[in-house]
């Protein structure tokens, strides 16, 4: 990119592919596996996010160390490109070739159909009657991950200027520390997310809500209070929890959504659930600490507050918009199980 036009067009392009990679990943992953077995199935898929945090931080970091000290860095067939260009391209080039191992990738059998194949009028008629009949349930799942959202987006898009400003740390401290925390504790997040939200299930309809709260219970104490720490060893320490708490509700709401929604309606839904969550919490979530520490505080040594302040107050009104939702959202699952075949319980 040779200006910000440029620039903001790639990451246009950027939010065009992964747009499209989620609400098709989820729907095929909902054939793939059963009901029993999903919210495990899907916290495998979405542990791509914290090892690929992790790696990005890990290799980035390395990357930025060692071109940094060179004015322009010349790459074949690219040019002359300053430092932190050529880390992009560096970092970006393996996904060429792993994208061609979507190739190998086969169409599952679909399950839980509800309307006939190829019947577009009767699936669209479907996805507006399962939206204004259980709209509280996608209404309250998609508010409270926005909320969450903008915590999740707020706090981790200021962590490497946050650990600048607070403690004195250069780029190659701060990716190696907060990338190895990624890339060790979000998988165990992810992982044990899935577990839980299967376990629970097996005795409550509204199991994933409640493995989510767990997570939150987890994430909001360690984002709330990471900032605040006199040293930098003590605030990775508290980013641990808040790594695992955070990944297991991003886990279980995808797995949530695809639960109560007919297979006719699963990529609509994900794929709406992700406009909402992206527009909000990318949106709202970094300017809102930019706001606060700029306008409120006028002092850039404030950013620690400012991080605080928002993970805490985003934190707990995501934790009361869930907690609101969990009756709907089990009212939501007990009708899912009689179009997906399921016995009903009690």
């Amino acid at each position: 990119a040779k200006g910000y036009g440029q620039l903001f067009l790639a990451r246009m392009g950027v939010g065009f592919g992964e747009g499209a990679l989620s609400p098709s990943a989820l729907s095929m992953i909902s054939d793939y596996f059963p009901r029993e077995k999903l919210a495990r199935a899907i916290s495998v898929y979405s542990m791509g996010i914290a090892v690929g945090s992790g790696l990005a931080l890990l290799v980035g970091g390395t990357i930025i160390g060692m071109v940094s000290s060179a004015a322009t860095v010349t790459l074949p067939m690219v040019g002359e490109l300053r430092p932190w260009q050529a880390a992009f391209v560096i970092v970006a080039l393996p996904g060429l070739p792993l994208a061609l191992l979507m190739l190998t990738v086969r169409e599952p059998v679909r399950r839980g159909r509800v309307t006939a194949a190829g019947d577009d009028a009767a699936a669209m008629a479907l996805a507006r009657a399962q939206f204004a009949t259980h709209w509280r349930s996608y209404a309250g799942i998609y508010l409270g991950m926005s909320v969450l959202t903008i915590m999740a987006y707020g706090v981790a898009g200021w962590i490497p200027e946050h650990f600048r400003r607070s403690y004195g740390w250069g780029i190659g401290e701060i990716s190696l520390g907060y990338g190895l925390i990624l890339l060790v504790f979000g998988p165990i997040g992810a992982i044990a997310g899935g577990w839980m939200a299967d376990r629970f299930y097996r005795r409550d309809d509204d199991g994933y809500l409640r493995s989510a709260l767990v997570g939150l219970a987890l994430l909001v104490p360690g984002y709330s209070l990471f900032a605040l720490m006199p040293s930098p060893w003590l605030s990775l320490l508290l980013l641990v929890p808040a790594t695992i708490g955070g990944a297991i509700p991003t886990t279980v709401a995808a797995a949530s959504l695809m639960q109560i929604s007919p297979n006719e309606m699963r990529a609509k839904v994900s794929a709406l659930y992700y406009f909402v969550v992206s527009m909000v919490g990318l949106g709202v979530g970094p300017t809102s600490v930019a706001l606060l520490t700029d306008l409120w505080f006028r002092d850039e040594a404030r950013l620690r507050h400012s991080l605080a302040i928002v993970a805490t107050a985003a934190g707990l009104a995501a934790v009361a918009v869930l907690l609101w939702v969990r009756p709907h959202f089990r009212a939501s699952v007990a009708a899912a199980r009689t179009w997906n075949g399921e016995t009903p319980r009690g």
